[in-house]
This record gives structure tokens, sequence and C-alpha cells, in this order.
């Protein structure tokens, strides 16, 4: 998972891979391909919970393989964001139109620090938590 987008096995329509990877000993990025919606989110809350349960500090969720996100999965996002401790910080990463538009549409790209790439969301969050 190098911020390459479209991460994950190919899938049929409405299905979701999930995958965690230690990038540090307290940052943990959580990459998803497929579509996240009504059926997908409860595991999306789930990864990101036992992401944090983990003893992971930040979290970055890429969202490079995701080819459709809905307002479930959204509220799982803001529910999650707003559940951090002070200790904890959230970033996405995408490049994708369709879900950066739907975001922007749902009124959230300025809720989340969204960036295009891995690298970047790490560095940002290495650099808050020094603050």
């Amino acid at each position: 998972m190098d911020d390459a987008p479209g991460e994950g096995p190919p899938l049929p329509p409405g299905a979701v891979w999930i995958a965690n990877r230690e990038l540090t000993q307290a940052t943990v990025e959580v990459a998803v391909a497929g579509e996240l919606d009504l059926a997908t989110a409860p595991q999306l809350k789930w990864e990101l919970n036992n992401a944090l349960g983990g003893g992971y500090r930040r979290v970055i969720l890429n969202l490079e393989g995701v080819t459709f996100i809905d307002s479930t999965a959204l509220s799982v996002l803001v529910g999650f964001q707003r559940g951090l401790g002070e200790s904890n910080s959230f970033a996405l990463v995408c490049r994708c139109p369709r879900v950066l538009r739907t975001l922007s549409i749902a009124g959230l790209d300025g809720a989340f620090m969204i960036f295009p790439t891995t690298a970047a969301a790490r560095l940002a969050l290495e650099d808050e938590t020094r603050r």
C-alpha cells in the first residue's frame, strides 16, 4: 500500500475490502476499497475503533480505493472523529473526485484533514502531535 489508488483486490459490486497497516508505533493506516454504504459502514466503524483500541494515536483512513460513499459511511467518519481524545488525530487520504465531491456536498470537506497521499497525511499528523 504505497499511496497507490485502487488498493485491494478486484471486488464485486457492493463489496468492501479493509486492511490495516502500521506505519509507526503510534500511526496506523486503514485502507479501504470498494463501496462504503449502509451494508459496509459497520465494518469500517469496527476497523477504525479497533485501530484506536490497538493503541495507535494517529489514524489515517486511505479512501483511494473507494468507489462510492454514502451518508451512513460519512456518519461513521464524523462519529469517529468526534469520539477521538485530545491525544488522538485522524486524517483522510483521497484523490478520488467522486468521493471528494460527496464530502463537499455534505459540507464535510472542511471537517477533516484530507491529503493526496499517505506520506503527506503522516507528516501532517506527526507535525500536529509535536505542537
